[in-house]
């Protein structure tokens, strides 16, 4: 029986390594994999593509720049906020979602240090601007039927280093 490749409205389970251009471990991916649907824009499209055509036991080496990855350092993604906005209870390396006050706001912020008036937030991925190196394992590949797609298209299972805010809006308004 010939073995499923990776392609369009396939699900592989893949352990995925992920490394500074040092070598330096950033995030090792659980052993049994994380399942992911492919032709459907879930991971970087420079690793879809690299993975397109493999199959179980395969193991992919790429390196991408920051605007294959996360994105540029963005300088305006810096903000300054009123501490009193806040709260007392915002400590460094908080992720906050949105600025306060401003309801268009929709990026998850990281808090990168405050003073006794302000706080300040950083809206870039902590990731940014890095060129990263993946060591992905194919660990499985299968066709996806109809109703996975939608499954998988509805539910938010994510790496740990893509995960959201730990604050919503709603709990510092």
């Amino acid at each position: 029986m010939e073995q499923t490749t990776i392609g369009p409205d396939t699900v592989a389970w893949l352990q995925i390594d992920m490394f500074d251009l040092k070598g330096e471990e950033i995030e090792k991916g659980p052993a049994e994999g994380i399942p992911v649907l492919f032709g459907h824009g879930d991971i970087f499209p420079a690793l879809e593509k690299a993975l397109l055509g493999k199959k179980e036991g395969d193991v992919v080496n790429v390196t991408l720049e920051p605007e294959d990855a996360f994105g540029e350092s963005d300088p305006e993604l810096i903000k300054a906020v009123p501490l009193n906005l806040l709260g007392d209870n915002v400590e460094e390396g908080m992720r906050l979602e949105g600025v306060p006050n401003d309801p268009t706001d929709e990026h998850i912020y990281t808090v990168i240090g405050s003073d006794e008036n302000r706080v300040y937030l950083d809206g870039n991925h902590p990731l940014a601007g890095w060129s990263l190196k993946f060591i992905i394992k194919v660990l499985k590949v299968e066709k996806a039927t109809p109703e996975e797609v939608e499954e998988m298209e509805s539910s938010e299972m994510m790496p740990d280093f893509l995960q959201v805010a730990d604050v919503t809006r709603k709990d510092i308004e």
